[in-house]
């Protein structure tokens, strides 16, 4: 299952060539690291969709941005640039998504390693996720025991949302049956 969103980011890199987009606008695949540092937070498109070459995964910067509460108006999907701290001390850049939630891997904690995107909540359609874990420790450089327990916080002032948490190692939710609906289990994999 792992390979269906591998071949995902290539289907957007394909189509990018034919249609690339107008600038600033990017796919949220080809964030990257430099990308944060200039500009911490960046939000979905979503207005745009239904414009030739957008979609759900089209993001903008938002300079205007430097500190978050609840005053600021965000649309839904905004992503603020993250420190990740590993349990060896090594230090990585990504993004969580700004919203207010209980449970840190809600945040969608994703590292950011050069063209890679490791995310640290994996589908809940993955049944064995032991794939996507070599891959990522790969990406990574690194072992289970030299990352987890990751902590992690946003790199501009948030107040309002959850913006900093730690992560005992990828986490993985799946509704359970039964109740209104809402229920969910949580397994963390290393």
């Amino acid at each position: 299952m792992w390979y269906f969103f591998l071949l995902m980011r290539i289907r957007h890199r394909l189509r990018r060539l034919v249609a690339p987009l107008p600038k600033p606008y990017k796919d949220l695949w080809d964030l990257t690291a430099k990308d944060l540092k200039r500009c911490p937070v960046w939000e979905l498109a979503l207005d745009m969709e239904g414009t030739p070459g957008f979609d759900d995964y089209v993001i903008r910067p938002r300079p205007d941005i430097v500190a978050c509460d609840e005053s600021v108006q965000l649309g839904y999907g905004a992503f603020v640039h993250a420190e990740f701290v590993a349990a060896d001390g090594r230090v990585y850049s990504g993004t969580i998504e700004l919203k207010k939630c209980n449970d840190v891997s809600d945040l969608f904690p994703t590292i950011i390693v050069g063209h890679y995107r490791v995310g640290l909540t994996l589908p809940a359609v993955l049944r064995d996720p032991s794939h996507m874990l070599r891959l990522y420790y790969r990406w990574l450089k690194t072992t289970p025991e030299r990352l987890f327990p990751l902590s992690f916080r946003a790199c501009i002032p948030v107040q309002g949302f959850v913006a900093q948490g730690v992560l005992e190692g990828f986490v993985k939710k799946a509704r359970v049956a039964g109740g209104d609906g809402t229920q969910f289990e949580t397994k963390v994999f290393r």
